[in-house]
């Protein structure tokens, strides 16, 4: 019983995201497409944000496609929604 009890706990621990574990989030924002760990783990979100739609409005000038989703990605209720608590019901 014991052993049962400690791996799912490991395995919550694995997969829980603590708030207040300051430097598990440090390394998760650091990961990034754009900028070296460094730089990146600097970034604020409203920075980022303003980076990302300004090159979503040069992909809509490329493909106006991607307008329809201009709603979802970027509305204000989008800088609120953390998309990692979110079910894939709910990311889709």
């Amino acid at each position: 019983m014991a052993t049962s009890l400690a791996s799912q706990l490991a395995k919550i621990r694995v997969e829980s995201t603590n708030a207040l574990d300051l430097k598990a989030q440090k390394k998760a924002h650091s990961k990034s497409l754009l900028f070296d760990a460094h730089h990146a783990a600097t970034q604020d979100f409203d920075t980022l944000f303003q980076l990302c739609h300004e090159g979503y409005q040069e992909l809509c000038q490329l493909d106006p496609r991607f307008e329809a989703f201009a709603g979802n990605l970027f509305s204000e209720q989008s800088k609120q929604e953390d998309r990692t608590q979110m079910t894939a019901a709910q990311n889709k």
